[in-house]
């Protein structure tokens, strides 16, 4: 039977919130309560100090709005490059594991995933477990943490592990940011074109009809232009509720699809041949294999084993088939090289930095190199796709408008004539 418990505070500040919360005790029964408190994170921090694990945290400012640590299970990718370093600072002090952990929990209030996970792990390890292992059960952290980490033990370096970690989510935390960047422009710009569009067809059009009514009469006959222009308002008129009926459930089932093996297997290889994005989106996945199988090399990671997780962080599954395929020949005793050559996705420098790599059992170092390589093809081609897509859009709105304002003022130039 669950117990019930409440949280109070003495000398709580006027803007606070209520919240129910459920928790987990150390006898893993659970504990249901409410709570007074100026955002969630003072809950699970409170819930924490009592020794008691935050499982689903509701309530707080504004209706309807809740945090469901159950709906998320993998840590905020931000959040894991913060606590990584924090922790490569704590082993550096000197501190223990356990009093490393203490700090990097109280530190990772924004993330009750992490946070959660955190608490766990460090009361695996007050038992004796290593810290690779115990992170290994929560899922909030992915293999390519736990692989560097119990490189770092077996090496004896668990700061440097730590520190590697924070260095490969870093890199790919700037290589988020460069995608956000270069897909943000012509999403703002499509949004407002739409917007723009929509207005001038569904308000400006439909009321100069009518005005041209009034002033030609009912049997006034409109230039061509004006004729196809309004027919088009009359039908988007109809067509944008059933598009937006039709357009919003077909996305909302993409975003819970979207990691599907099916939805992928068509998706991934369509993003590689987009006009202007796939070489982005090539030069992208080209960068998280060099950079990842680079780093988990370097870390001291079984090949193999660094070829399977390098392949679940491509973002791509045409590539990750093929590093599978890259694997599974090396366990078979060929060459790494051998069947990224047969793979079009590996452009030539990156099979001739493998090739150089292997004759010199420096494969991690050149990858590395390689990776730095992509990272800047990827800063290049963002910068100039804002300047390219800025004019493109530009010409596409002005020809939309221009084409209704023709539209729209056709008929006046020959108003005399028409009554």
């Amino acid at each position: 039977m669950a117990k019930t418990a409440v949280i109070t505070t003495d000398g709580l500040p006027d803007e606070v919130y209520d919240y129910t919360y459920t928790a987990r005790g150390p006898d893993d029964k659970l504990i249901r309560g409410k709570a007074k408190a100026q955002c969630e994170a003072d809950i699970a921090k409170e819930l924490s100090r009592r020794g008691l694990t935050p499982l689903k945290i509701k309530g707080g400012p504004g209706a309807g709005l809740q945090t469901e640590i159950a709906m998320r299970k993998t840590a905020k990718h931000r959040s894991l490059v913060i606590t990584t370093r924090m922790l490569a600072a704590m082993f550096d002090a000197g501190l223990s594991p356990l009093e490393s952990l203490d700090v990097a929990i109280d530190g990772a209030d924004d993330d009750l995933v992490l946070k959660n996970a955190l608490i766990e792990t460090r009361l695996k390890v007050q038992q004796g477990i290593p810290m690779s292992a115990a992170m290994a059960s929560q899922p909030a952290f992915p293999p390519t943490v736990i692989n560097f980490l119990k490189a770092g033990e077996t090496g004896g370096d668990i700061k440097g592990a730590f520190l590697r970690i924070a260095d490969q989510y870093d890199a790919e935390d700037r290589l988020r940011s460069k995608v956000k960047k270069a897909m943000m422009y012509p999403m703002v710009v499509t949004i407002i074109s739409a917007i723009i569009f929509a207005f001038m067809m569904l308000y400006l059009v439909p009321q100069f009809a009518e005005s041209f009514k009034d002033i030609g009469g009912e049997g006034a006959e409109l230039p061509m232009l004006t004729r196809g222009v309004v027919a088009a308002s009359g039908i988007l008129k109809f067509a944008m509720p059933i598009s937006v009926v039709v357009v919003v459930p077909m996305v909302l089932w993409y975003k819970a699809h979207k990691n599907d093996e099916k939805v992928r297997e068509f998706m991934d290889p369509f993003k590689l041949k987009l006009p202007i994005f796939g070489n982005l989106f090539h030069k992208i996945a080209l960068a998280r294999f060099t950079r990842n199988l680079s780093g988990l090399l370097g870390a001291g990671v079984e090949r193999l084993e660094a070829l399977e997780i390098t392949a679940e962080t491509v973002g791509n599954i045409s590539m990750e088939r093929a590093i599978i395929a890259a694997r599974d020949a090396q366990r078979q005793g060929q060459a790494l090289v051998d069947p990224l050559k047969a793979e079009p996705l590996f452009p030539s420098m990156v099979i001739q930095m493998v090739e150089v790599g292997e004759r010199s059992g420096r494969t991690g170092e050149m990858l590395g190199k390689a990776s730095d390589i992509f990272d800047r093809d990827v800063d290049t081609i963002t910068d100039n796709l804002s300047a390219l897509i800025e004019p493109l859009f530009l010409v596409i709105l002005g020809a939309m408008i221009s084409v209704i304002v023709i539209a729209i003022y056709l008929p006046y130039l020959s108003i005399g004539q028409m009554i």
